[in-house]
Formats: C-alpha cells, structure tokens, sequence
C-alpha cells in the first residue's frame, strides 16, 4: 500500500484489493459477516 491508499483507508474505512481472493470467497464471507452482525 501507498501513503495515498493508507490516507484513502483511514478516510473512508475500506480499501480495494484487486485479486485478493476469488469472488465465491468473498461472498460466503460477507454473508457469514452478516449472520454475525446483531439486528
């Protein structure tokens, strides 16, 4: 990461990994984040 993109982290909260993992991944992620997050 670049000083440009840790400022752009800070500033917004998230930050763009291109090819981080493959998309199946992160979608069974994210609803596994969403069962967690309280109502």
């Amino acid at each position: 990461m670049s000083v440009i993109d840790v400022r752009r982290f800070v500033t917004d909260g998230s930050a763009k990994v291109e090819g981080g993992a493959p998309r199946e991944v992160g979608e069974r992620a994210r609803a596994l984040l969403w069962q967690r997050v309280p109502a």
